[in-house]
């Protein structure tokens, strides 16, 4: 670690000083020098590099995505300052006190942070404007005018089909009904779930020498009622990672290969793997009930062949591909269309841009953006 930060790397992140983590495959790896002057590219006088974190639940926006270190250290500092209790750590220490003051930091190194950005940006947001990607990708646009419903609630927007106020998604689906196709809500559990079934027996592959018992909260019983219950379960340490694809690629190809030869008989594997599955699945937040109804209604619809390129494509980077999946599968004999619903003054997010730059460089799924536009709007 770069002497600079040495302050905040001796308080609170003395659990990581001894050991450093290859971020392509998780390895481990001693250290013993401990920090050093002019490690990182600042105190070298260089542009610092960019790593954006993916998007995720509490961090959709581009100043916690590629500010995510500032803010965590600039958080500590703050806490530091604000605490009467200079020696605490609130990583560790989890009392109602201590958490609201941190939160508190969180919120004051937020707005630091912002205005840090205004004035003197750290980072350029390098990524494609959604016209820019439309272009690039070769994007079929699909535009809808709607009738819009004014609410005065905080709820999703409406559109009026035939009289009834339904959701933007609802609206693109009964309008593909139409013309004669059927339609799966999609996004990405559905996708975790397939992943979940019929790639558990090699990820947690006993003889993978990686595989290690691992901890995780219980998703049932904190989506119930935020209780705390630990689940243990084998995970490969590198589980996730592109290089985790790299080490496994012959056990994979030998498992993808097989699934392939029993595709007469995918129908049975998922019913019979959906128990076997169950704590893997709670790891990827792919555990309702109605995750397993969706992800099967998805296997009776898709190709195997396309099946088993999902499958592929998860396991090659899971963390990176595992979502920006779009809205909708619509369907029609043996036809399909992923679609991408959009209401009116809403945009793609990153990582549906990552999904439609990979689909477009990998999978080669039929795609359509679909837009639904504000014809008017009504108030009920």
């Amino acid at each position: 670690m770069c002497d600079c930060d040495k302050k905040i790397g001796l308080k609170y992140l003395s659990h990581q000083l001894s050991e450093g983590t290859e971020l392509k495959n998780q390895k481990r790896i001693p250290v013993s020098l401990g920090f050093q002057k002019n490690i990182c590219r600042e105190c070298r006088g260089l542009k610092p590099e960019v790593y954006p974190k993916a998007e995720m639940y509490g961090a959709t926006s581009k100043i916690k995505r590629y500010y995510w270190r500032e803010l965590h250290f600039k958080q500590l500092e703050i806490f530091e300052r604000l605490s009467s209790r200079g020696t605490v750590d609130p990583i560790l220490d989890t009392s109602e006190e201590v958490q609201e003051l941190y939160k508190k930091a969180k919120n004051k190194a937020l707005k630091e942070i912002k205005k840090l950005h205004k004035e003197n940006p750290k980072y350029e947001y390098n990524e494609l404007t959604e016209p820019e990607v439309i272009e690039k990708y070769n994007i079929d646009v699909l535009n809808f005018k709607g009738t819009y419903i004014k609410s005065s609630k905080h709820e999703k927007s409406k559109v009026q089909y035939k009289d009834e106020p339904v959701t933007v998604e609802d609206y693109v689906r009964l309008k593909f009904r139409e013309d004669g196709y059927d339609s799966l809500f999609l996004e990405s559990r559905p996708l975790h779930a397939l992943f979940g079934v019929f790639m558990w027996i090699l990820i947690q592959d006993p003889v993978d020498p990686k595989n290690r018992m691992v901890g995780f909260g219980d998703r049932n019983a904190f989506e119930k009622n935020g209780e705390k219950v630990l689940i243990h379960t084998f995970l490969p340490e590198d589980f996730g990672t592109s290089g985790y694809y790299e080490r496994r690629k012959n056990a994979i190809n030998k498992h993808i290969s097989e699934l392939e030869q029993e595709q007469s008989d995918l129908d049975w594997l998922f019913r019979y793997w959906s128990q076997h599955s169950y704590n893997f699945r709670q790891y990827l937040w792919a555990h309702k009930e109605t995750d397993l109804i969706r992800a099967k209604e998805l296997l009776n619809v898709l190709p195997t062949s396309t099946i088993l390129k999902i499958l592929r494509y998860l396991v090659s980077d899971y963390w990176g591909n595992y979502v920006g999946w779009p809205d909708l599968l619509a369907f029609k004999d043996n036809d399909f269309i992923f679609l991408e619903v959009k209401s009116t003054g809403d945009s793609l997010s990153d990582v549906q841009k990552n999904w439609i730059k990979n689909n477009y460089e990998h999978l080669k799924f039929p795609f359509q953006l679909v837009k639904v536009h504000k014809h008017k709007e009504i108030e009920i």
